[in-house]
């Protein structure tokens, strides 16, 4: 069993904030040359900020389980 601390969930919780902001940035520079890519960069960005959310969400409510669906 992998055990992380709150703290490193914050941190993880920040990088993938970071990396979120960065590729919605990224992909409103690349809309005028690209036909996908922006829209993957937006798809990506968009899944970073909800898995942010739900680890923030189980920091908040001080949840001890985290479920991995295979």
């Amino acid at each position: 069993m992998e055990k992380f601390t709150p703290i490193e969930i914050k941190w993880i919780c920040g990088l993938l904030e970071r990396t979120s902001r960065e590729l919605f940035a990224q992909a409103k520079e690349a809309e005028e040359t690209s036909d996908l890519a922006p829209q993957m960069m937006r798809l990506k960005a968009e899944q970073y900020t909800d898995i942010s959310s739900r680890f923030r969400n189980a920091l908040e409510k001080k949840s001890k389980r985290i479920e991995i669906k295979y």
